[in-house]
C-alpha cells in the first residue's frame, strides 16, 4: 500500500506545476500608450510627468486657501510638462508646441523694472510669462511667436495716470540676449492674450494713484531668442 506521505507530495508537485502553466499563459498587461512630457495619473489619484521614457512623481507645494485664491487660473495642462532639476546635469528642455527651439520666457516671473508715462513712474513685476503660437485669433507671422506677460503695475509718487485713446503701455520693452528689443504688439492682440490668459489690456480710462493692476500685454518675439529681460521703458519722459 502506498503511503499517504508519498501521495501528498506528488499532489503538491502537480498542483505547483499546474499553478506554473496557468501562469505562463497569463498574457502580459500591455504598456500604456504615453507621449514624452505628458502629466499621468495613477487609480490612487497620484500625478507623474513621463519624461525620458520614465514616470517621476510630482510632489505638490503645499498652499493656504488664501495663497490659492491669489493666483490667477490659467487652461488646463495635460502635455508639454517640462521638468526643471536642479543640483544635477543639465536637461534640454521640451520646447511648447511650434514655440521654436526654446522657451525664454522661463525665468522671467519674478523680473522688476519701471515704467515712465510722461513723468509718471510705474512700478512693474512679471507674475506669468507665456510663449506660444497660439492666442485666439491672432497668429504671428512664421518667424515670430508671442510672449504674453501679465504686468503688477503700481503708479509711484502719489501720482495716477490719465485716460487715452493711445495706449499708454506701448513703449514697454523687453530685450534678448542679443540686445534685440521688441515691443508690444498691437490692442486687438494685447486684448486676445488677456481674454486667454487672464489679467487686462484696457487702461485707456487711465490708472488711479497708487492702485496696483495686473496688466496683459503681448510681444511679437522672434522666434530664435534664448532669453528675454524685461526691462520697462518709457514715453513722453
Amino acid at each position: 500500500m502506498e503511503s499517504p506521505k508519498l501521495f501528498r507530495h506528488v499532489g503538491a508537485i502537480f498542483t505547483g506545476l499546474l499553478v506554473a502553466a496557468t501562469v505562463g499563459l497569463m498574457p502580459a498587461p500591455a504598456s500604456a500608450q504615453v507621449s514624452e512630457n505628458q502629466l499621468v495619473q495613477a487609480p490612487d489619484g497620484s500625478l507623474y510627468v513621463f519624461e525620458n521614457g520614465e514616470l517621476h512623481a510630482i510632489q505638490p507645494v503645499p498652499l493656504t486657501v488664501p495663497q490659492i485664491v491669489g493666483l490667477p487660473l490659467g487652461a488646463p495642462v495635460t502635455d508639454g510638462v517640462a521638468i526643471i532639476w536642479s543640483g544635477g546635469p543639465a536637461v534640454a528642455q521640451s520646447p511648447l508646441e511650434d514655440a521654436g527651439p526654446a522657451n525664454p520666457a522661463i525665468g522671467m516671473v519674478g523680473q522688476r523694472a519701471e515704467y515712465c508715462y510722461n513723468g509718471v513712474l510705474v512700478a512693474m513685476e512679471v507674475v506669468r510669462a507665456e510663449w506660444t503660437r497660439n492666442i485666439d485669433r491672432a497668429n504671428p507671422p512664421a518667424t515670430a511667436t508671442w510672449l504674453v506677460l501679465q504686468l503688477d503695475s503700481t503708479t509711484q509718487g502719489g501720482r495716477g495716470i490719465g485716460a487715452a485713446f493711445n495706449d499708454q503701455f506701448g513703449g514697454l520693452e523687453v530685450r534678448d540676449e542679443q540686445g534685440r528689443v521688441f515691443r508690444p504688439a498691437s490692442d486687438f492682440v494685447s486684448s486676445q492674450a488677456a481674454t486667454t490668459f487672464g489679467g487686462t489690456s484696457n487702461t485707456s480710462g487711465g490708472m488711479a494713484a497708487g492702485t496696483p493692476t495686473r496688466l496683459t500685454r503681448a510681444f511679437e518675439v522672434n522666434s530664435d531668442v534664448r532669453s528675454l529681460t524685461f526691462v520697462g521703458g518709457k514715453v513722453g519722459c
